[in-house]
C-alpha cells in the first residue's frame, strides 16, 4: 500500500480553529461595545460637571456682586440654618 503524504489541515481543525477565533472575534466586539457606552456615558458626567461647576459659580457671583444675600442663597428667610448664623468667610 502507498502511504498518503499529510500535507493540509484536516475539517477537524479547521473546526476548531474556526470556534476559537469566533470567540476571540466576539470578545473584541463585546469589548468594543463595552467601551463605546462608558465612552458615551462619561460625556454626560463630564457636562453635568462642567454644569453643576457653572451654577456654582454664578452664585458666588450673585453674592460677591451683591445681586444676592447669603441668606437667600441659603434659601432660608431669617438668615439662619439649623439655629446658627451663617457668617460669610472673607
Amino acid at each position: 500500500m502507498r502511504q498518503r503524504s499529510q500535507a493540509g489541515f484536516t475539517l477537524i481543525e479547521m473546526m476548531i480553529a474556526t470556534v476559537v477565533l469566533s470567540v476571540g472575534v466576539l470578545g473584541l466586539a463585546a469589548t468594543l461595545a463595552d467601551g463605546l457606552s462608558y465612552m458615551d456615558m462619561s460625556k454626560y458626567d463630564y457636562i453635568a460637571q462642567q454644569k453643576a461647576s457653572e451654577a456654582v459659580e454664578s452664585i458666588f457671583t450673585a453674592r460677591d456682586m451683591g445681586e444676592a444675600t447669603w441668606a437667600s442663597i441659603c434659601n432660608v428667610s431669617s438668615g439662619t440654618h439649623s439655629g446658627r448664623q451663617l457668617r460669610r468667610s472673607t
